[in-house]
Order: C-alpha cells, then sequence, then structure tokens
C-alpha cells in the first residue's frame, strides 16, 4: 500500500461493489480495497444491477466494461435510469484505453476512467477522492435542509421559553406559587427541546467512531428510563424496564451515544402514546440466539397511535418528521447512525391504532461483549 494515502479511522466505512467477470480481477481488487472499505463483488452485469438496490447499498461502484451479456457502458445506462441507483458513483476499470472509450465512459456519467494493468496506489486515490467527495456534498446539501429546519424549530422553543418566563415575571398574584410552577414547567420542557436539537445536530454533523467502554447495559437502561420518568408521569404513561434473561450484563459501547439512541425513541413514544388511556413504553434489553453469543438487542415498544406504511418508510429520512414545528426530523436518523456506527441495525414495526416498536440489534461481532 502506498503510505502516503492517509485513512481517516474516524470515518465510518462505505461501500465499495467491484464488477468484474474475471475471479481474479475481483480477488486482486477486494483485497486491496477491503482494509478500507465494506466490499461486495459480483461477476456480471445482471448481478451488478440487483446488488446495487440491496442493503448496503453501495456508494461507488468500480464497473468492467468487456463483460458477456450485459457490458458495463449497458450496466450505467440502466443505473441511471432508475432513481434508486442514478446517484451511485461508477468507476470504469477496464482494459479499454483509447480516448475514445474513456470519453464515453464519462459522457454516459461515470465519475472516474481507470486503465488496466491497475496501480493500487491510484485506485485507492482516485476511490478515497470521489467518497470523499460524495460525503461532502451530501453534508451540504443537508446542512441547507438542516438550517431552514432549526430556524423554525429553535423559533418555536424560544417562543415557549417566553412564555414561560412571561408568566415567572409577570403573574404573582394569590396563586403566584402554581403559575411560577407552570411557568418553569413550561420552560423546561422548552430548554429540554432545545437540548435535543443541538445534540442531535452535533451527531448528525460528524462522522465518528464510537467512543468504545465497557458498560453495564443494564445499569445504562435503568438510568434512562429513570430519567425519563418525569416526562412519563405528566403525561399520565407508564413507563416499564425489562430485563430478559438471556440478556448480556457488560457490553463494550459508547454509552453516551446509547443513551442518547434511547432518549430519542423513548422521547418519540412518550409523544405517541400523549392522550390516550392506559398508555404504556417498555424498554427491554435481551438476547436472542440468531445474535450469537454475547449479541444483544433494545426493543422500545409503545400501544400509541401507530403509523401508517408510508410513515414508517420515510422514518429514517433526514428531516422527516411527523410533529410538524415540534420536531426537526433528525432524532431518528441520528439513532440511526449512531447504530450502525456500532454495526448494529435498527428496524421499525407499527400496526395504526396499535402501537410501534423499534428493534435494535448489536452482534457479539460489532459490540465485543464480555460477560
Amino acid at each position: 500500500m502506498n503510505a502516503d494515502i492517509d485513512y481517516d479511522a474516524n470515518i465510518p466505512r462505505m461501500t465499495v461493489l467491484i464488477v468484474d467477470d474475471q475471479p481474479e480481477n475481483l480477488m486482486v481488487l477486494s483485497e486491496m480495497l477491503q482494509p478500507h472499505y465494506r466490499v461486495c463483488a459480483t461477476r456480471s452485469g445482471e448481478q451488478a444491477l440487483q446488488a446495487a438496490i440491496k442493503e448496503p447499498k453501495p456508494d461507488l461502484i468500480l464497473l468492467d466494461i468487456m463483460m458477456p451479456e450485459m457490458d458495463g457502458y449497458t450496466v450505467l445506462t440502466r443505473l441511471q435510469e432508475n432513481p434508486a441507483t442514478r446517484d451511485i458513483l461508477v468507476i470504469f476499470v477496464t482494459a479499454l484505453d483509447t480516448e475514445e472509450d474513456e470519453q464515453r465512459g464519462l459522457d454516459l456519467g461515470a465519475v472516474d476512467y481507470i486503465s488496466k494493468p491497475i496501480r493500487q496506489s491510484i485506485l485507492l486515490a482516485r476511490v478515497r477522492t470521489h467518497l470523499t467527495l460524495k460525503r461532502r456534498t451530501e453534508r451540504l446539501v443537508n446542512i441547507g435542509q438542516a438550517i431552514s429546519g432549526m430556524a423554525h424549530c429553535v423559533k418555536n422553543i424560544l417562543n415557549g421559553i417566553n412564555a414561560g418566563s412571561y408568566l415567572l415575571e409577570n403573574q404573582m398574584s394569590a396563586d403566584m406559587f402554581e403559575k411560577i410552577d407552570s411557568g418553569w414547567r413550561t420552560m423546561k420542557k422548552n430548554l429540554r427541546l432545545l437540548n435535543d436539537v443541538v445534540l442531535n445536530m452535533l451527531a448528525y454533523s460528524k462522522d465518528r467512531e464510537p467512543a468504545l467502554v465497557p458498560y453495564n447495559i443494564k445499569d445504562l437502561c435503568s438510568d434512562v428510563v429513570a430519567m425519563m420518568e418525569e416526562q412519563a408521569t405528566l403525561r399520565q404513561i407508564e413507563l416499564i424496564f425489562e430485563s430478559e434473561v438471556q440478556a448480556p450484563k457488560i457490553v463494550l459501547i459508547d454509552d453516551s451515544a446509547i443513551r442518547r439512541c434511547l432518549i430519542n425513541l423513548i422521547g418519540n413514544a412518550l409523544d405517541a402514546c400523549a392522550e390516550k388511556k392506559g398508555a404504556r413504553v417498555v424498554l427491554t434489553v435481551g438476547g436472542e440466539p440468531s445474535l450469537g453469543a454475547g449479541g444483544f438487542f433494545l426493543r422500545i415498544a409503545d400501544n400509541g397511535g401507530g403509523m401508517s406504511k408510508e410513515v414508517l418508510a420515510q422514518l429514517f429520512t433526514p428531516f422527516f418528521s411527523t410533529k410538524g414545528n415540534r420536531g426537526t426530523g433528525l432524532g431518528l436518523t441520528v439513532t440511526q447512525k449512531l447504530i450502525q456506527e456500532h454495526g448494529g441495525s435498527i428496524t421499525a414495526s407499527s400496526t395504526p391504532g396499535a402501537g410501534t416498536t423499534f428493534l435494535l440489534k448489536f452482534p457479539p461481532s460489532s459490540t465485543g461483549i464480555t460477560h
């Protein structure tokens, strides 16, 4: 490897799909890239089109041109025609080295063109450059949306704080203690919202590796439930923590990140249960055979209003919110990001009128669990 290429260990691995009909080429390219990226490989154009729409979706495709049945030019055209794949970066890696071949590839939408034989240092440098540009471009687009969303959100929060301060300053009468208490609760609520906005924006705006430490996952869950208990009680919602027998005790996690995830998810669950009689939110920590020895899961279930399939499909989209001006649309996006940085996964299921369940899974290979 070229020692001059600096790979940032704090940036989560992106996914590169290699498409070549020659097994030896797949092996060589994979060996070059695997120390730095998540690598997938296919041997035909049709397989590449299928792999491009599966999770984890590739951030970049290294595409051979001369393949049987479907050549690389056709694959790129098909990728460009599909809204789900048109934004995937494509670099042609091919033995075709004429100026006309390169021009045709770039005209079709490829971001780069590398001729064989492949020099490792050049390949790594170009892949890194394009993936870095992709990440920065996405970040700039999202920051623009975030600024607009935050402006409205912070404005509403400040209105709430101003209303609370008005009650404190101007409602001094015989019943002043009741009104002071009301004003103070209004201010606390809005300060908590402002704090959530800032923390979520900080978590969303930075690529990072989790700061893993051995931590008692049951204690962490219990602490979060205790912290959210006041909110639940004020809304007359039962908040419960359950620990299953199979749950491990000590796990290797970034405790502040997992705490932020649970606060986001439990906060959403409490919102979903508002105004419902007999409402309850249950946080469960446990283990299951499919996760392997030492794997664990966290489950947050509520019996609130539930969600439609259309809403469920957009849950983790940045800035999507069902709360109107009360939400930033970043809570679930940040939660998913923090879990994926741990190597875990998050899924949601919901039934309108019956409630919603979020399931967070952490396999032992990613958590480094000890017993």
